[in-house]
């Protein structure tokens, strides 16, 4: 509790006197997005899950999160905004990490790879807007 207090008042003293940096809250948001999918894929791996399971838990598990900040600060969570990496991100890092481990790689290797992937891609697509294209009904 000590330790909580202590950094949420040293954050509110830094930013008093210099502004955060621009993306810090989406870097933050990315290394999150990243411990909480390995650690839901490796839990859903102890209990024995199928391979996919495996991913999606690890990818239900990460983005959860940040479902959560969202909607406590009224925005539309990012997992919802259209083409924007983030559950896909999860998906690929969640899947690196199984099959480094079905190949025989240590889980805490396998893990810090699976979770780079993940920050990797989120970060990347933060500055170079890359989305992931979008279906559209033409109008008639």
């Amino acid at each position: 509790m000590g330790v909580i207090v202590a950094a949420a008042l040293l954050t509110v003293a830094y930013t008093r006197r210099r502004p955060p940096p621009r993306n810090a809250l989406a870097l933050a948001d990315a290394f999150g997005l990243a411990v909480f999918g390995i650690m839901g894929a490796q839990i859903a791996e102890t209990s024995g899950l199928t391979g996919i399971m495996i991913v999606l838990m690890g990818t239900i598990t990460g983005a959860a999160g940040g479902v959560i900040r969202d909607a406590l600060s009224a925005k539309i969570p990012l997992i919802f905004r259209q083409g924007e990496l983030y559950a896909t991100a999860a998906i690929g890092g969640t899947g690196v990490y199984l099959l480094l481990t079905q190949a025989g790689l240590h889980r805490p290797a396998a893990a810090l790879i699976g979770m780079a992937v993940i920050i990797l891609v989120r970060v990347a697509s933060i500055p170079w807007g890359l989305k992931l294209p979008a279906f559209k009904l033409r109008e008639e």
